[in-house]
C-alpha cells in the first residue's frame, strides 16, 4: 500500500466515522444493540487496520513525512510571528494608515441606509 493510499484510507476512515457517528445523527433513530455492536466492531477493525499499516515501512515513512511537515509548518509559523514582532518593535516602524471610509446615504423606499461610497 503506497503512502497516498494510506493517507486516503485514513481520511476516508475519518470521514466515515464522522458521518456515521450516532452522536451526529440528525434523526432520532436509536441504534439497536446489534447495530451498536456492529458499529463498535467495525471501528475496532478499522483502527486495527490503521495500526497495522502504521507498523509497515510505508506507514512509518508516512508518519515521518507528516511529522516533518507539521514540524516545518510550526517553525514557519513561529518565524513569521517573530518577524512580525521584530518589525513592530523596530524604531522605524510606522503602523499602516487606515484610510477613512466615507459613507453615502441610499434611499431604500421608506428607509434611508448608509453604505460605503464608491
Amino acid at each position: 500500500m503506497s503512502s497516498h493510499k494510506g493517507t486516503a484510507f485514513a481520511g476516508a476512515l475519518l470521514v466515515w466515522a464522522i458521518v456515521s457517528s450516532p452522536a451526529l445523527a440528525k434523526d432520532k433513530h436509536k441504534m439497536t444493540p446489534e447495530e451498536q455492536e456492529y458499529y463498535n466492531l467495525s471501528l475496532q477493525q478499522e483502527l486495527k487496520a490503521a495500526h497495522d499499516y502504521n507498523k509497515t515501512p510505508e506507514g512509518q515513512a508516512e508518519i515521518r513525512r507528516r511529522f516533518q511537515h507539521d514540524a516545518q509548518w510550526e517553525a514557519d509559523q513561529q518565524a513569521a510571528e517573530g518577524a512580525q514582532i521584530q518589525e513592530r518593535m523596530s524604531p522605524n516602524y510606522h503602523p499602516p494608515v487606515q484610510q477613512e471610509q466615507h459613507m453615502c446615504s441610499v434611499n431604500y423606499g421608506d428607509t434611508i441606509g448608509q453604505v460605503p461610497c464608491p
